[in-house]
């Protein structure tokens, strides 16, 4: 009991701690947040210093996941972003579709080696669409087990860093080989719209009706998951409350102006990354993980492929392309870095356009794959 209680407290401080060590060195741009998180839970539990029991990484994944997700979309204006962002829109529908084509091409490739094939690709569906919160709730609703959850969080993460080094590097060349130049450039005004300097700080008594809003989404969706299915069902449960959150901030301006909503939804995203590095287990990772990781790996590339085949098609510019994936995969956290890499600021919107839609759509397309490629693959 008393361990559980300190280690309560490790992983509630931790994130702060490194919160503020990567402000003071925010300008070595690989030491973010979540990267210092997954570090130090990674190093503490290798080294054996921090045992995390498996009822306490189930009890406290079930409470972090579900909670963050209402955090990180009820502060959103999706009518009001929508009438702003129609090419954002159209592009990222088109990255659906490549996502789709790309999640029945890999699993058909790989299934036959994967053990938990469609627990794995439900999982990167939706980090791919969404991102790693989505990754985790659909794991959480599909009852991955906890070696399956690690390994595929492991997986992606890999997968994610590969892929991010060539956003920043390689791509904007590779794609303009194709694709055509971005044709507009947008007012200083709507370039500031999203940058670093423009967020508000984090104020604590919106913070607490923020989280308190979001207990009372998810406790709703328990009560939905009880009135329709007779018992908790995480997969239904995490549709809910997805939806729940994107209804009442489209209704609500009020709650809309919680602005303390989005850092308290980011700070349980770091404190669930520092769970996941305290239980990944490198030696187990690198000895069962192989065939997960490539299934990854395989399911990233073919869907930036699919997705810049259909930006062709449909004559997506190239920054417009590049700024919907890092979107969809990496979220609001890395939007300002690529459009950096890129040199177009204005494609900034875009980009937290498309990481907010992530947000709200992912869980429902990772378990929609799911359910797509177990129907498919009885039909074989």
């Amino acid at each position: 009991m008393m361990h559980d209680l300190f280690l309560l407290a490790f992983i509630l401080a931790a994130p702060l701690a490194l919160i503020a060590i990567h402000q003071k060195f925010n300008h070595i741009s690989f030491l973010s947040p979540i990267v210092l998180c997954y570090a130090l839970g990674i190093l503490l539990g290798n080294l054996g210093f921090i045992n995390v029991s498996e009822h306490f990484f189930s009890t406290s994944a079930q409470t972090v996941v579900p909670l963050a997700i209402p955090l990180l979309l009820i502060t959103t204006d999706f009518k009001e972003w929508a009438i702003h962002a129609r090419p954002a829109i159209k592009s990222m529908a088109l990255s659906i579709v490549g996502v789709t084509l790309a999640g029945i091409t890999t699993f058909f490739l790989l299934h036959n080696f994967v053990p938990e094939a469609l627990v794995t690709m439900g999982m990167i569906t939706g980090s791919l669409i969404g991102t790693n919160v989505n990754l985790s709730a659909i794991g959480i609703a599909l009852h991955a087990d906890a070696k399956t959850f690690l390994l595929v969080n492991s997986a992606d993460v890999i997968s994610g860093a590969v892929f991010l080094l060539f956003l920043v590097s390689l791509a904007k060349p590779l794609y303009a080989k194709i694709l055509k130049p971005y044709p507009y450039h947008e007012t200083q005004k709507e370039e500031k719209i999203f940058s670093e300097s423009e967020k508000s700080p984090f104020k604590w008594w919106e913070g607490l009706q923020s989280l308190l809003i979001s207990a009372l989404i998810v406790l709703f969706a328990a009560g939905l998951s009880y009135l329709f299915k007779k018992r908790i069902e995480e997969g239904f449960m995490i549709i809910s409350i997805s939806i729940l959150s994107i209804l009442l901030a489209s209704a609500s301006q009020k709650i809309r102006n919680l602005k303390s909503s989005e850092h308290l939804g980011q700070y349980l995203l770091l404190v669930f990354g520092l769970l996941i590095g305290l239980k990944a287990d490198f030696a187990s990772i690198f000895q069962d993980s192989i065939g997960i990781l490539i299934m990854a790996t395989v399911y990233y590339w073919l869907s930036a492929f699919f997705q810049v085949l259909l930006s062709f098609i449909f004559k997506i510019d190239v920054d417009t392309t590049i700024m919907t994936t890092t979107g969809t995969i990496f979220g609001p956290v890395f939007v300002g870095q690529v459009a950096s890499a890129i040199n177009n600021r204005s494609v900034m919107l875009t980009g937290m356009v498309t990481a907010i839609f992530g947000y709200a759509i992912g869980n429902i397309f990772g378990l929609g794959m799911v359910a797509f490629l177990r129907w498919a693959d009885s039909l074989l």
